[in-house]
């Protein structure tokens, strides 16, 4: 059986998987160097449109539309697949229930970026408006012959710019609505932001 629900309130601030290990992000060139491997992976969307050029390119284009290079730096390595780790090893120690149940990688994670110029003024610099990136996992069970998925978990994680933090969400839902009568119509979301290490 799955764990209860969060307590009630909303938001919950807690610290970030994987935040003490990393220190709160790298360097510019180590940042670099992993967004140029793992961009390509990701479906990149900047504004609504389709990314599909050169992640090289979309790096330069992002670096200068943050306040500080601290902030570029941490804000820009959740496009990495590196990222995505300690969110996998957390995803699995809340939604697997059992030793025959697997925590699986669900499909391409999406990357939604909004920039806007800071002016009408057509020599306006374009800022980063909005950050966020989803990712898709699955619940796998082997202990039937089909290895059936069980469930569809999808994070959720945005960056808040102002406040220089990140906000995440899952969501859990059975694979097979109706399959059991204690799954259905079942949507559980547990939500929390954290603080990027200074």
């Amino acid at each position: 059986a799955m764990a209860a629900g969060p307590a009630e309130g909303g938001w919950e601030r807690v610290e970030r998987p994987g935040d003490a290990a990393r220190g709160g992000g790298g360097g510019a060139l180590a940042v670099y160097r992993q967004f140029v491997l793992d961009v390509p992976r990701a479906d990149v969307f900047v504004n609504g449109e389709p990314w599909r050029g050169n992640p090289t390119l979309l790096f330069l284009q992002l670096w200068p539309t943050f306040p500080s290079k601290a902030r570029a730096a941490r804000a820009m390595a959740l496009f990495s697949q590196g990222e995505m780790a300690p969110w996998f090893v957390a995803g699995r120690s809340r939604w697997v229930a059992s030793e025959s149940e697997h925590f699986l990688d669900g499909g391409r994670q999406s990357i939604h970026l909004e920039l806007r110029r800071e002016s009408a003024l057509w020599w306006s610099r374009e800022r980063l408006a909005s950050l966020s990136i989803s990712k898709p996992f699955r619940v796998v069970d082997l202990a039937n012959a089909d290895c059936e998925t069980r469930f569809h978990v999808h994070l959720q994680i945005r960056y808040n710019l102002l406040a220089d933090t990140v906000e995440h969400s899952w969501t859990c839902e059975a694979a097979t609505p109706g399959e059991s009568a204690e799954l259905d119509d079942w949507t559980h979301i547990e939500s929390g932001s954290a603080a990027f290490a200074a």
